[in-house]
């Protein structure tokens, strides 16, 4: 007990050594069976980057053990290039995850991913007042230690008025360790190409939970997340992970998801 506490306060210390910070993160949350059979699931994470906040609010609802929908509201304040700080709610994320093959022994669990972002911001600098759509296959594999989880997502990014945006196409690799009954390490490898080709709108897309800035210039970026996440009751969890990206840029994100249901 006084190891695990002392391990998470050693990571907690390393992880606000390393601000302020800069970029987008998420913490890794895997798609397969497990998260499909929970009945009702709210998380929140807060995503911190220079002259920007982002709080996520994420509620998922899974009225079977094949189907999962999610409602992804976003508080965010940002401070603009000239100086003016702007704050309010961004674009709504929405998404449902369908199993259409359940894990064998032998193979991993095959899920189909869709998600839209509306364009619902309380301001013109915190949405593209376009609408994006994603369609993605999510594979899922639990093990006695550990669970692994791939996917492929193509989101058709719409571009607001003075903007050519390119669609993006993400692959991604994350897997969970079960270190005790209380402490998991999570880790993540992401590469997406795409985004805006010009302009000055700040935006994002949903893929199953993703808040990800487009800005000028695009191409391929990768990014790999190292977190820990530890256990409180059946119910509770607290996260919190370091994401570096290709571009140097470090991030912090700290997060807790709390399992409303009984689960399965």
């Amino acid at each position: 007990m006084k190891c695990q506490i002392g391990f998470l306060c050693l990571a907690s210390a390393l992880l606000l050594a390393l601000a302020p910070l800069t970029g987008d993160a998420k913490i890794v949350r895997t798609k397969s069976k497990n998260r499909l059979a929970r009945e009702i699931t709210v998380s929140n994470r807060i995503e911190h980057e220079t002259g920007e906040t982002v709080l996520p609010f994420l509620i998922e609802w899974s009225p079977t053990n094949k189907l999962a929908l999610s409602l992804e509201p976003s508080y965010a304040s940002i401070t603009l290039d000239n100086g003016v700080k702007v704050s309010g709610m961004q674009d709504l994320d929405a998404g449902m995850v369908y199993e259409i093959a359940r894990e064998t022994r032998r193979r991993p669990s095959v899920a189909l991913e869709f998600d839209v972002k509306l364009p619902t911001a309380s301001n013109p600098e915190l949405g593209t007042r376009k609408t994006d759509f994603s369609l993605g296959v999510v594979l899922g594999k639990e093990y006695v230690h550990h669970d692994l989880e791939a996917s492929a997502v193509y989101t058709f990014v719409g571009s607001p008025p003075g903007v050519k945006q390119q669609n993006v196409f993400e692959l991604s690799v994350s897997g969970e360790w079960h270190v005790s009954p209380r402490i998991d390490l999570l880790g993540e490898l992401v590469g997406s190409s795409g985004g805006s080709l010009g302009g000055n709108s700040r935006t994002g897309f949903g893929l199953g939970g993703i808040q990800s800035a487009l800005t000028v210039g695009s191409g391929t970026e990768i990014e790999a997340t190292l977190g820990i996440a530890e256990h409180f009751g059946k119910h509770f969890k607290l996260e919190q992970g370091i994401t570096g990206k290709s571009d140097g840029t470090i991030i912090l994100v700290v997060g807790w998801e709390y399992d409303v249901g009984s689960g399965k």
